[in-house]
């Protein structure tokens, strides 16, 4: 499985996206993942989703404002677009074929 790790506040963050994710991705934004890739407007929102979704998986019972107070401190630290294109590429390649990849840190 593809994963994205990252540190803040000396606590580890690994982002998958998974099959769950991806669906509840989709089911979240009311959107097939198709249009998720071929829309050039990306706000706050989307980005706390594609972070909340990435989470899940480790972070059993995250909710979609801790994700959001997550995004806050990484804008705080200059590292929320490194983060969110780095999630983005993640996405990408775990709805792409391919081999198994893990991406640590930035």
């Amino acid at each position: 499985m593809r994963t994205y790790t990252f540190e803040l506040d000396n606590k580890t963050y690994t982002l998958r996206y998974g099959y769950n994710a991806i669906c509840d991705l989709e089911d979240l934004s009311n959107k097939p993942i198709q249009n998720i890739f071929t829309e050039k407007a990306f706000g706050f929102s989307q980005a706390r989703l594609l972070i909340y979704v990435g989470l899940k998986w480790k972070i059993q019972g995250i909710t979609r404002q801790q994700a959001g107070f997550i995004c806050e401190k990484l804008a705080e630290e200059d590292r929320f677009e490194t983060v969110i294109t780095k999630a983005g590429e993640l996405l990408v390649a775990s709805v792409s074929k391919g081999n198994e990849t893990n991406v640590v840190g930035e």
